[in-house]
């Protein structure tokens, strides 16, 4: 609905934002988040303009959660309850106290299973990183066999998926370990069946479903980390609402820069697709100007995004805490500082 909106005055502009920040049903879960403020970025960031712009309990405006979102103000509260625990439990808050070891990755399970992934619980397992986890599907399912042998990825993938992708292709075909087709290929004891697994009988029974790629004991801090942020997307209604809120404010943000003066002009392009079905909520963004000083700049003024050289920035609002409010800003800034670099 925006790409192609009529070019607004200053004052409707305005008037727009406060109109869909008013009528937005997730508006409220934004004092769930700690949005930094100007002061606390200056305080761990060089100026490199040597002077703040603006008040410096101004909130910054956030558009790099494609790269790291922000904390829920519980996480703190619930990795303290979990210190805590371990402080005063010792090692029986294994099975004890707040958040215990042994079923601290349950809770996130359960609402990645119904409000992110939407599938059953026993389809979805929390555990470890990107690349290792990325590591262990391609060590079960990768299988080159006579003509397949391929793996098709797309050009320029990110290093996470790109290596691990490469040493699998270098390595000889896998011979599954039981009957089952697909079963893991590295095993590891937190994948073994529940029931039995501290009998330490060292015969393998795998646990079924996707907790037999599971290989070590979770992690109590990173799952209370992770369930601190899970449960806001649970209260949010799911990736529904979240992405109808997205797909808003990517539209919004796409029209914005689309009808601003340098994008008329070689200072500015979209090259993130058009179609809201073929993008998710970043837009990447070329721009004719020095990208390290725009994104020097930037930071400066309290946008907060990433760049990819030699001339892309890359802006992502979140439902959960940004606000179409902030995208003016936003805009309005990034106007400003490639217009000054165009003009330099």
């Amino acid at each position: 609905m925006f790409p192609g909106m009529v070019p607004l005055s200053a004052r409707d502009l305005e008037a727009l934002a406060v109109k869909l920040d008013g009528e937005d049903p997730l508006k409220g879960l934004r004092d769930r988040f700690k949005l930094p403020t100007l002061s606390e970025l200056f305080d761990q960031v060089k100026d490199p303009c040597g002077q703040s712009n603006g008040d410096g309990l101004t909130e910054v405006i956030y558009l790099c959660t494609n790269s790291l979102g922000l904390p829920p103000k519980s996480t703190g509260q619930n990795l303290e309850k979990v210190l805590e625990s371990w402080r005063t439990l010792g090692v029986l808050s294994h099975t004890l106290g707040y958040s215990p070891t042994e079923t601290s990755d349950l809770r996130p399970k359960k609402i990645l299973a119904e409000y992110i992934v939407g599938a059953k619980v026993d389809e979805v397992a929390v555990m470890e990183s990107l690349s290792a986890n990325i590591h262990t599907l391609l060590a079960s399912f990768y299988r080159p066999q006579g003509e397949k042998c391929c793996i098709l990825v797309e050009k320029n993938a990110f290093p996470s998926d790109y290596y691990a992708l490469e040493s699998h292709i270098h390595l000889r075909d896998f011979a599954p370990t039981s009957g089952h087709k697909y079963a893991p290929v590295l095993t590891g004891w937190w994948g073994h069946r529940y029931s039995t697994r501290f009998q330490m009988t060292n015969m393998m029974e795998v646990e079924g479903g996707a907790d037999s790629y599971r290989r070590s004991c979770p992690s109590m801090l990173l799952n209370s980390a992770l369930t601190s942020s899970l449960e806001i997307f649970a209260e949010a209604g799911g990736m529904i609402p979240i992405r109808e809120k997205s797909i808003m404010l990517t539209g919004y943000l796409q029209s914005l820069l689309l009808n601003s003066p340098i994008a008329q002009s070689p200072g500015l392009e979209i090259i993130t697709p058009c179609d809201p079905q073929s993008r998710g909520s970043q837009l990447s963004i070329k721009v004719n100007v020095d990208v390290d000083k725009l994104y020097d700049r930037l930071i400066k003024r309290g946008v907060i995004c990433d760049t990819r050289r030699p001339c892309f920035i890359r802006l992502a609002p979140f439902a959960l805490y940004t606000s179409f409010a902030d995208l003016l800003k936003a805009s309005r800034i990034i106007t400003e500082e490639v217009e000054a670099l165009v003009t330099d």
